[in-house]
């Protein structure tokens, strides 16, 4: 199965810095996206630091390591780290990242993910969310049902219950998923998957075959809807 992938980063219309990061490793295909919290000190740092430690760990997948255990042992180290960095840097507060991390083995998509960043499946017109944010909206939402979302403050959206950084043994959301040919896979920060709908995110993807297309266009697309935070996409086709 052939993997093409693009990714890209923009900063938005209104925010002063960048504070996402991404990483696209093909000899490996592994991808991940990052981002760095704003309501805290060195978000800039906190993200490029995860996506750099994320380089240094070698997660190249075998027959002996095809399962998502070494992922979550990553992340551990990784979240050790920034969270000692951090406590350094800024003794008051820390640092925080999100991290969605996707790698491919064979005809198999394994995920692990931390935070409010995304992770979507595109098969024959339709779009699937792999991840579940860890939000205060969605920890309401999953103890009283969908209905309950229009009622929240909108603080409760932004307010995450599990980053990078913050914790030791940070929680971490794993799975694994069979592929076809034709797939799309697309990692997002919340700048792109909360500012545009999954049914444009199906359209755009379905419409603009090539990786580097279809992200120009997301990104494109999010800044049409304000542009408010930084925006990050990565787009894999599976041929």
């Amino acid at each position: 199965m052939q993997v093409i992938s693009f990714g890209a980063t923009d900063i938005g219309k209104v925010r002063e810095a960048n504070e996402d990061a991404y990483l696209i490793d093909s000899s490996s295909r592994i991808f991940a996206v990052a981002d760095g919290l704003g309501g805290l000190p060195g978000g800039a740092q906190a993200s490029n630091r995860t996506i750099e430690l994320l380089q240094l760990y070698s997660l190249s997948p075998s027959p002996e390591n095809s399962g998502t255990q070494d992922l979550v042992d990553t992340i551990s180290r990784i979240d050790e780290m920034v969270t000692r960095e951090g406590d350094e840097a800024y003794p008051f507060t820390g640092m925080g990242s999100t991290l969605s991390l996707a790698r491919i083995f064979e005809d198999q998509l394994q995920i692990a993910h931390v935070g409010d960043s995304a992770i979507f499946l595109i098969r024959e017109a339709l779009i699937k969310k792999l991840t579940t944010d860890h939000t205060l909206a969605q920890n309401a939402v999953d103890e009283q049902g969908e209905s309950i979302r229009a009622s929240l403050p909108p603080s409760y959206a932004d307010t995450l219950t599990n980053c990078i950084g913050l914790e030791s043994r940070v929680p971490t959301d794993t799975g694994r998923h069979q592929l076809q040919t034709g797939d799309r896979v697309l990692l997002c920060t919340d700048g792109l998957s909360k500012y545009v709908s999954e049914e444009k995110l199906l359209t755009t993807i379905t419409n603009n075959p090539a990786p580097e297309n279809a992200v120009k266009q997301l990104i494109q697309l999010a800044m049409q809807s304000g542009g408010s935070d930084n925006i990050t996409a990565i787009v894999i086709a599976l041929n």
